[in-house]
């Protein structure tokens, strides 16, 4: 981007949290422009700017999530010893021998 002179750059997207702007590398102070968007403030020339944006709370979903597939995955080993053919079957002759049955 090139400016004329210095002045506010404002791209019209909303204030909110998660916005990181960068201006030739460094990172800079965002700020409210016209009630609601964001806003940063420039100097006179030549600058690249790279406006990123990580919604909050992102991370901590993300670990919750994970967190739990982890847990089901667990809970679905513990529940027999997680090999196939590990749960009784009940339509097996074997272990349907005896049962209902009075000798």
């Amino acid at each position: 981007m090139s400016a004329a002179k210095a002045g506010m750059l404002s791209p019209r997207s909303r204030l909110i949290k998660g916005w990181t702007v960068k201006v030739d590398g460094e990172k800079v102070e965002t700020r409210k422009a016209f009630g609601a968007f964001l806003a940063i403030d420039v100097s006179a020339g030549d600058h690249v700017i790279d406006f990123s944006y990580f919604p909050e709370g992102l991370k901590t979903g993300g670990l919750i999530s994970g967190g739990s597939i982890v847990i089901l995955i667990l809970l679905w080993f513990c529940a027999g010893d997680g090999s196939p053919g590990s749960e009784k079957d009940e339509t097996d002759p074997e272990h349907a021998a005896g049962r209902g049955r009075r000798s």
